[in-house]
């Protein structure tokens, strides 16, 4: 019984960020393995990270800046979720987001096992971008 109680609440918190349970996948990973989500804070600017309500918001956001406007409005209460938008307009990407969210969730994980912390974020983006675009080729 209360592992069903567990799995109601995570339901009801994912509707709460923008990009909800959109990311099946980078999802699972983040749920799965808490070294993610550790990794992704060892790595990112606490600043930024701190602007969302999700590490899968943050993340993509990060990934796609051209979402931070909707996404924001969305936190503000004045626009939709961006799994909304997204399935709606562009519905074909979600695989290829979900994708590039994994591929950097394991850059991260594996750049925080390695304590390289000296990688800026910028830097960070890059490979985990080349990363994903090698996975796929």
């Amino acid at each position: 019984m209360g592992m069903g109680m567990r799995m109601v609440q995570i339901a009801t918190l994912s509707r709460e960020f923008a990009t909800g349970s959109m990311f099946v996948r980078a999802e699972r990973l983040l749920f799965s393995h808490s070294d993610y989500q550790k990794a992704l804070e060892y790595i990112a600017p606490k600043s930024g990270m701190e602007q969302y309500r999700s590490v899968l918001d943050f993340l993509f956001i990060a990934l796609n800046p051209e979402w931070s406007r909707s996404c924001k409005r969305f936190y503000s209460g004045h626009g939709r979720p961006l799994r909304d938008i997204i399935k709606g307009a562009e519905y074909i990407f979600v695989p290829y987001h979900d994708a590039r969210l994994v591929a950097a969730l394991r850059v991260a994980r594996q750049l925080y096992k390695e304590h390289q912390a000296e990688m800026d974020w910028d830097g960070f983006l890059e490979v985990a971008d080349t990363s994903f675009l090698l996975a796929v080729a």
